[in-house]
């Protein structure tokens, strides 16, 4: 979705953000780019969510199967943590 292009289906949505937020926004991008910059952020999060989401899914099939290939939970949940930087930094 453009915000810029968008022909009027978009939506107003009022959200509050902290202030050192706003002033780095300010600071970082364009006026007339900052809905795009705004809706690429949430979209982009939102995929990573669907995408967490559906990885502990499919690993909570995968733990429950007695296939030699997967590893045990705790060694997968630790392989997990250990190289997941940008999983572990969304969880916060």
């Amino acid at each position: 979705m453009d915000p810029e292009n968008d022909q009027g289906n978009g939506q107003v949505v009022k959200i509050k953000l902290p202030q050192s937020l706003v002033q780095r926004l300010q600071n970082c991008v364009h006026p007339e780019k900052q809905s795009r910059f705004i809706v690429d952020a949430i979209e982009q999060r939102l995929s990573f969510e669907e995408q967490f989401t559906a990885l502990e899914e499919t690993a909570a099939n995968w733990l429950q199967s007695n296939d030699q290939d997967i590893l045990p939970e705790d060694e997968f949940l630790n392989w997990l943590n250990e190289s997941g930087g940008v999983w572990n930094q969304a969880q916060q």
